[in-house]
């Protein structure tokens, strides 16, 4: 999945408007439209940590190096890792995948509030 897509995917699955991403990381909603559509090539460092801290992702997932974050599979006992294998044998496409695991954190999340 391009940078951008996964950008995208995160603030959606996290139910950010484009300016409230760019609030959080102190840029305009331009700035935000830009990052998700692939204008900018090369995202600052300081960006990609600011926004990896943000979606509570690794840099490396953010920008594509891999396609689970791995550290996250630690957090949640794993499940990205076996979601991945369950998407492989059932030829799922990368976004389904991704809006799976974003969907098991949040309920993840949601269970350890109460």
């Amino acid at each position: 999945m391009e940078v951008g897509k996964r950008i995208r995917a995160l603030r959606t699955a996290r139910g950010l408007t484009q300016e409230e991403l760019g609030k959080l990381l102190g840029v305009k909603k331009a700035a935000v439209q830009k990052y998700e559509n692939g204008s900018v090539e090369n995202l600052k460092r300081a960006t990609v940590l600011k926004l990896s801290e943000i979606f509570d992702v690794s840099p490396s997932y953010l920008m594509g190096f891999d396609e689970i974050d791995t550290a996250k599979a630690e957090k949640i006992d794993g499940v990205y890792l076996n979601l991945a294998r369950t998407a492989q044998n059932l030829d799922l496409d990368p976004e389904d995948l991704e809006l799976i695991m974003q969907t098991v954190v949040q309920l993840k999340r949601r269970n350890e509030q109460k």
